[in-house]
């Protein structure tokens, strides 16, 4: 495969990588041996008593869940993908710019094998699979939960790479009143109004956006028509038939019904509309695509004394696609399709506990989830319906001391489904049950270390066995694939200062992996017998003062090794589309006046597109700067910022060869009648 990155653009020697690296360590060295910075608090002058400072990410000290603060982000023009990309354990995967398709993944694991979660609804329905964060806004978000390894018992259906939970939470003191807006490079702007009011018992939320890109960034198009004035085809073009507009709202409700009993509703629907290039990147591509989401959602919750607790939920989730290929430009031949998927059930939990020692948390959830799809031009239909329940129990353990605590969980899976195409049925049913183990040790206040090991089984989903639409075709031979996984961790805590460290492992049998062919791009899911994942993740925080001088910084790494363990001449290859190593670094200053001055790196390296590891994918190194000051008003508070995307212009590949943007420029503003303002990582 040529190069897709000239020779004579910016490219970063390993070296220097490894030169950066040093140096973001020797900074902390200095940062943490410098005399009373992490203890003491900031200056005033960076402490006005209007100014809220909030921290950007939380580790819960007995779950081990990590939890971003989507709130710390709003006055700022990012998506959610580019947030979570600054997390070492996540693969994030885009085929472009703004909004588009975009996966996440945990820890090595597939996007079919990572659980995402709107409040607990289920937002990747295991029919379809493969969820796309390119069709979400982060500014509906309050707060983003990353249970990598094994995931709470609320979550029954607990998948080998973990649970992603988007929370969208009205807080104790309920919205305040706020607006949005950025533009940016490649015509990209977002715009959008929050209100909520809490009156006794009740509180409201709504939540109204809009957003739209042309995403006509340019790029060196190694695959267009060949030109005797530019024969090695260094010249830019602008990419073509990529443009993106959605449409987005989020309502919010609680009712107070006493005090140890809550009803809460959520109802969210999005419409976005984008076109898909072709490989040429040909001007007369006219592929679109239009999603079309809604999400419903009633809760109650309640308690019984201070041991017992439950609740009951009924959801409804329902995606609609239009995808129109009707001149054969993309893809596997001339379609025009309808397809729409639909998901349904309720859900059980109960928490109790029986003295100081013992814990017995329960979830039942029951779903059924229907699959249709008609293709307008040659009038074949298809259709798919699989129910599932999932049970997942957990009897928990505390020392005397409460210095050690223990965890048995027994989840189990019932699965029937039902699949019928152009005449033909298919039918399969399966049960599973899979035990796993939870310990923790903390001898101090300071120091824990944890451990949880398990196993898991996974279906294959509906567009893995059965798909043909764009760039991938099924596969109905494809089995169930089964696994164990283990996590090893320590988190060490100290005021101002915070480091984690965490090894983890996978063996996969049967193991899905989607593979794209080298001459036509086209992806298709197959098994492999066996696929081993082993890596450890790092991370480092520090947040203090030097002088006047406010300061956090964050580094986070991650090594990975993904083997194909299975015979054959794919013994011994890295599973495509993930990574070997990944880092990000980033710096945070906050200067007298209310201005905030950050810098952030992102490195992905040693991706390869195929399986035969022949294809490797280029090495990413991001870097990106910004600029914030928050402006107090009469009443309110207007927070402006601007921001540069990928500083040295460096051209960047991902999922099977699709260009990202260069270097992009944006600035961004959110207004709010509350006279407060949050900042991205406190000092």
């Amino acid at each position: 495969m040529p190069d897709p990155v000239p020779g004579e653009r910016f490219a970063w020697p390993p070296q220097l990588v490894a030169l950066s690296g040093a140096a973001v360590h020797a900074c902390l060295a200095v940062a943490l041996s410098w005399p009373a910075s992490a203890s003491a608090p900031p200056d005033d002058s960076l402490t006005l008593p209007d100014l809220i400072v909030e921290d950007a990410s939380t580790v819960d000290a007995d779950s081990g869940t990590l939890t971003i603060n989507t709130g710390a982000y709003r006055a700022r023009a990012i998506e959610l993908a580019e947030l979570l990309d600054q997390y070492a354990g996540l693969q994030v995967r885009r085929t472009g710019g703004f909004g588009s398709f975009t996966t996440v993944s945990i820890r090595g694991a597939s996007a079919q094998q990572t659980d995402v979660r709107l409040n607990g609804l289920p937002l990747a329905p295991s029919v379809v699979g493969g969820f796309n964060f390119g069709t979400l806004s982060l500014k509906d978000l309050s707060a983003v939960d990353l249970h990598a390894g094994q995931a709470p018992v609320e979550f029954a259906q607990a998948t080998p790479g973990g649970v992603i939970n988007l929370r969208t939470e009205l807080g104790e003191s309920g919205w305040g009143q706020s607006g949005y807006a950025s533009y940016g490079s490649a015509a990209t702007w977002q715009a959008g109004v929050r209100s909520g009011a809490r009156t006794g018992p009740v509180a409201h939320g709504l939540s109204l956006g809009a957003a739209a890109s042309a995403n006509d960034f340019t790029f060196v198009n190694p695959n267009r028509a060949f030109d005797p004035d530019d024969p090695n085809r260094n010249q830019e073009e602008p990419r073509r038939n990529a443009d993106v507009d959605r449409r987005h709202g989020l309502y919010l409700g609680e009712w107070r019904i006493s005090r140890d009993r809550t009803f809460d509703a959520l109802a969210q629907h999005s419409v976005q509309t984008q076109g898909l290039p072709d490989a040429r990147n040909s001007a007369s591509a006219r592929t679109r695509l239009t999603s079309r989401q809604t999400n419903l959602q009633l809760r109650l919750r309640g308690s019984q004394g201070t041991n017992n607790r439950w609740s009951t939920r009924g959801f409804w989730h329902r995606t609609r696609l239009d995808y129109d290929d009707r001149e054969d430009q993309l893809g596997v031949g001339a379609q025009l399709t309808h397809s729409e998927q639909q998901q349904y059930g309720g859900a059980l939990g109960y928490h109790r506990g029986f003295g100081p020692r013992w814990r017995w948390d329960a979830q039942l959830e029951y779903a059924r989830e229907t699959y249709a799809a008609t293709d307008l031009l040659s009038g074949r239909t298809s259709a798919g319906r699989r129910d599932h329940a999932n049970l997942a129990s957990r009897l928990g353990w505390t020392s005397p001391s409460s210095r050690w605590i223990a965890g048995l969980t027994l989840r189990h899976q019932h699965a029937e489904d039902r699949y019928d195409a152009g005449g033909e049925r298919r039918e399969d049913d399966l049960d599973a049950t899979r035990p796993q183990l939870d310990l923790r040790w903390q001898p101090g206040e300071s120091l824990q270390l944890h451990a949880q090991g398990g196993g898991y089984v996974r279906l294959p989903t509906f567009f893995e066995r059965y798909g043909d639409r764009g760039l991938f075709i099924g596969n109905p031979a494809l089995q169930p694939e089964r696994g164990r996984n283990l996590n090893l961790g320590l988190r060490w805590r100290q005021p101002g200062w915070s480091l984690h460290a965490e090894g983890y492992a996978s063996d996969l049998d049967d193991a899905i992996v989607t593979q794209y062919d080298v001459l036509s791009g086209i992806g298709r899911a197959e098994n492999v017998a066996g696929a081993r994942v082993l890596g450890v993740e790092l991370g480092s925080r520090w947040s203090g003062t030097l002088g006047w001088l406010g300061m956090t910084m964050q580094a986070r790494a991650a090594l990975q090794d993904t083997e194909n363990t299975s015979d054959g001449v794919l013994h011994g290859k890295q599973l495509p589309g993930r990574f070997t190593e990944k880092t990000f670094v980033g710096t945070t200053l906050w200067l007298p006046g209310r201005l905030e001055l950050f810098h952030e790196w992102v490195y992905v390296g040693g991706v390869f597109y195929d399986s035969l590891n022949s294809r490797p994918a280029p090495d990413r190194h991001e870097h990106g700067i910004g600029l914030r000051k928050a402006f107090s008003l009469p009443g309110s508070t207007l927070d402006a910022g601007f921001e540069v995307r990928n500083l040295t212009d460096e051209r960047l590949e991902d999922f099977n060869a699709q260009p990202h943007p260069g270097r992009q420029f944006f600035a961004s503003v959110e207004w709010t009648l509350d006279p407060h303002t949050t900042t991205g990582s406190p000092p």
